[in-house]
């Protein structure tokens, strides 16, 4: 087997997947073989392929050969190349447990779906009722070639660093910055939400002996042999150590993990657990456990596998019939539950609302990603089941002018119940004006059929100022 077709939504921003199409691409190329690349979005990262002598392409009738098999990341791009090579069969890679564009399509020639880690695997067999059977774990890893070992930690950590693309001023990395300002610890920052980004992130996290971030960022800072504390808007998990690896890397070094509050105090009892020794470990076992050959043999073994398949019992028809009878069923249990209580505006108060990063400019009618975090600090179950449902929405309005632009947009439900006291990740496609401008996009929730919570509480709406501009190649922008 030779022709491999990796999809992805965009080559354009360097996001984790991203970065994970073009390690792939360059790995397969490097065992003989001939991946080729699609992508409708195309940028900095797809020269990157293209510079390496692999085929990248935004029209999959552009590929100059036919694949033997699909490795499809993102419900669309798979779908769509599926579609265009009908004689192919296909595996699903599930990176975002609440991304819409990851949630996993269902066709007859997809044989096996991967999950990058348990939280993936939970959306795949919990939330799209894929059999278990069906689920692989094949978790994310780091091209050993670039991200080479750096010195020995010293006794006392000299120079931190805030890796993450969704830090910016106001947020979370305020309280990383005082916590180590308080601990006399220098602290930089790298990342696109404070405009400082790298292409070669490999040169410069050995001069850093303390990292905060989570996932790949956490893992490529790990392989270095950065001591690692996992965290980000959503919260704080802690240090990684030889204690808690194993563990934390079944779910990606992210989301799940980050349950305790991120306050100063957390975060300098976390820099006083540093240990060099035990973070030489910890970086031993993450070169060890997570190079990129160990997913490159991992990926072509089901890709022999998915060629090899025989047509499964269940047709096509049938399988969609499951499916959506099982949706249907969550359907009724929705429809028959107790309608939510009518929130008060004290109780607006209570309800708080972090946005990740946002891009600053995007085309006219583009769509791109918002991604954040929901805290509940009401004494009420927020529900967008049965009556009364609570959702996300937004408005648009013109900053020169303070007209509103757009005021009505859809929804977003939220994805589960959230009890009071909890934190719930959440991202929401959101679609640009038609008209070039500068735009203020205003992120809130409402009350359906009652109330909009803008006004009720000072901290609604979310502003984000964001620059529309007529570009093509900027249609869809993904923040995932």
């Amino acid at each position: 087997m030779k022709h491999i077709l990796i999809t992805n939504i965009q080559l354009c921003m360097r996001t984790g997947t991203e970065i994970v199409t073009r390690d792939l691409a360059r790995g397969f190329q490097s065992l003989g073989k001939q991946p080729m690349v699609y992508s409708p979005s195309l940028g900095a990262i797809a020269e990157e392929i293209a510079g390496a002598g692999i085929p990248v392409v935004d029209r999959l009738t552009d590929l100059p050969a036919v694949p033997q098999i699909i490795h499809g990341h993102h419900h669309v791009e798979t779908l769509m190349a599926l579609h265009a090579f009908p004689t192919a069969p296909a595996i699903f890679v599930c990176h975002d447990r609440t991304a819409w564009h990851d949630y996993p399509p269902v066709h007859p020639r997809l044989r096996t779906y991967v999950a990058v880690d348990f939280n993936c695997r939970e959306r795949l067999v919990e939330e799209a009722f894929i059999g278990e059977e069906c689920v692989r774990i094949i978790p994310n890893v780091v091209d050993l070639a670039r991200f080479r070992s750096r010195t020995p930690l010293p006794k006392k950590p000299a120079r931190a660093l805030v890796f993450s693309n969704y830090a910016e001023p106001g947020g979370w990395l305020d309280t990383v910055q005082a916590a180590c300002t308080q601990e006399s610890l220098a602290v930089d920052v790298i990342g696109s939400g404070t405009n400082r980004g790298t292409h070669v992130p490999e040169e410069v996290l050995g001069k850093y002996d303390l990292v905060f971030g989570k996932g790949r960022c956490a893992l490529e800072a790990l392989a270095t042999g950065c001591s690692v504390v996992i965290c980000d808007s959503r919260g704080l998990a802690g240090l990684v150590t030889t204690k808690n690896v194993r563990a934390w890397r079944d779910w990606n070094l992210g989301a799940r993990l980050m349950t305790r509050s991120l306050l100063v105090e957390s975060i300098r009892e976390e820099i006083h657990r540093y240990d060099p020794d035990d973070g030489a470990d910890v970086s031993q076992f993450i070169r060890e456990t997570a190079g990129l050959e160990s997913a490159l043999r991992a990926y072509l073994n089901l890709y022999g596998e998915a060629v090899q398949a025989q047509p499964e019992n269940l047709s096509w028809p049938e399988r969609l019939r499951l499916q959506l009878q099982s949706r249907q069923q969550q359907r009724d249990r929705a429809a028959s539950s107790s309608p939510m209580v009518v929130l008060q505006a004290s109780d607006v108060e209570k309800l708080r609302v972090v946005l990740d990063a946002t891009p600053a400019e995007v085309g006219c009618a583009g769509r791109f990603t918002v991604r954040g975090h929901l805290h509940n600090g009401t004494a009420h179950v927020l529900s967008s089941m049965g009556g009364n449902p609570v959702a996300f929405s937004y408005h648009w309005r013109e900053t020169r002018t303070d007209h509103m632009a757009v005021f009505e947009n859809p929804r977003a439900l939220l994805s589960m119940p959230v009890p009071p006291g909890y934190t719930l990740p959440f991202s929401m496609t959101v679609i640009a004006p038609e008209r070039p401008g500068t735009y203020t996009l205003e992120f809130t929730l409402l009350q359906e059929r009652l109330v909009w919570f803008d006004g009720l509480a000072p901290q609604f709406p979310v502003r984000r100022e964001v620059f529309v501009v007529e570009a093509p190649s900027l249609v869809w922008q993904s923040w995932t």
